[in-house]
C-alpha cells in the first residue's frame, strides 16, 4: 500500500523541464545547422532524451540533411491554438530518426513561409523542453519577436561563427543583439567552425577579446567528411564516430558540462 501511495504521489509531482540550449549564427552560412545537429546527436549517445527544433519562419535544413521524406513539423504545428498545443500534439509533428534524436523541421517550401508568434514560440519550447532533457533550438540569425522570445526560453546559447574577419563582426553585432535579449555573462557561449581551410585565420584570442565570451570549441575543417555525413543523411558524429570533429563535439558537451553541470 505504501509502494502504491508513493507512485502515485510522484506522478502526481510536476517534472522537472529538460535544458533548453539555443545555437544562432553570427551570420548565414557559418554552420549552425550543422552544429546543432551534432551536439543533439551527441547528447542522444550519452542516452539523453533529446529534441532538436528549428524554429523559424523560413526554410530550415533538417529535412534535407537528414534526408527525411516530407515530415510534419512547425508550419502544421502552428496551425493549432497554442491554448490546445500539448505533449501529445507536438509529438505527431516531430520525425524520429533511427538513433533516437526527434526533430521538429522547420518550413519546407515558399508557401509555408509564415510570421512566427512569440506566444506560439514560447509555448512550444516549454512543452518541448518538458518532454525532453534538452531541447537544442536552431535559430535564425536575424532579429524578430519570434527570435527574441526563443533566445529568453535558453539557459544557454552558443554564437556559431567563422575565423574570418566578416563573421567577426558580424560576431560583435550579435553579442550586442544578444545582451539586448538579455543574454549575458555564462549563458553565451562561442563555437568557431573552420569549414573551410583559411589561409591566415583570425586568432582565437581575437576572438576571445573582441566577443567578450568564452569559446566552447573549435570545429576542424573536415569538408569532405561533412559533405559525405550529409549524403548519407547522418550526423557526422555518427557517420564517422572516429574522426576529428566527432571528437570535438564531444569534447563541446563536455566543456558544457565543466561550465553548467548539465551533461553528466
Amino acid at each position: 500500500a505504501l509502494l502504491g501511495r508513493f507512485r502515485q504521489v510522484r506522478r502526481s509531482l510536476p517534472k522537472q523541464p529538460g535544458k533548453v540550449l539555443g545555437f544562432i549564427g553570427a551570420k548565414g552560412g557559418v554552420g549552425t545547422t550543422t552544429v546543432a545537429l551534432n551536439i543533439a546527436s551527441a547528447l542522444v549517445m550519452q542516452q539523453k532524451r533529446v529534441v532538436a527544433a528549428e524554429i523559424r519562419s523560413s526554410y530550415g535544413t533538417f529535412s534535407a540533411q537528414m534526408r527525411l521524406d516530407q515530415p510534419k513539423g512547425l508550419v502544421n504545428l502552428l496551425e493549432h491554438d497554442p491554448g490546445k498545443t500539448n505533449e501529445h500534439l507536438v509529438s505527431l509533428h516531430l520525425a524520429v530518426l533511427p538513433s533516437g534524436l526527434k526533430l521538429l523541421v522547420g518550413p519546407q517550401s515558399v508557401a509555408e513561409y509564415r510570421g512566427v508568434e512569440p506566444q506560439q514560440v514560447e509555448t512550444i519550447i516549454q512543452i518541448i523542453a518538458s518532454m525532453v532533457d534538452y531541447a537544442i533550438l536552431d535559430l535564425p540569425c536575424y532579429p524578430s519577436d519570434a527570435n527574441q522570445a526563443a533566445i529568453r526560453c535558453c539557459d544557454l546559447v552558443e554564437l556559431v561563427v567563422e575565423p574570418e574577419p566578416t563573421s567577426l563582426a558580424s560576431g560583435i553585432v550579435a553579442v550586442d543583439l544578444l545582451k539586448s535579449w538579455g543574454v549575458y555573462g555564462d549563458r553565451l557561449g562561442i563555437i568557431v567552425v573552420n569549414r573551410t581551410p583559411i589561409v591566415i585565420p583570425i586568432k582565437l584570442d581575437q576572438f576571445k577579446t573582441a566577443l567578450g565570451h568564452q569559446i566552447i570549441g573549435v570545429i576542424p575543417s573536415e569538408a569532405d567528411a561533412l559533405f559525405s555525413s550529409q549524403l548519407a543523411g547522418l550526423p557526422i558524429i555518427l557517420y564517422q564516430p572516429s574522426s576529428d570533429v566527432t571528437k570535438t563535439f564531444v569534447e563541446i558537451t563536455k566543456r558544457i558540462s565543466a561550465t553548467t553541470g548539465w551533461v553528466k
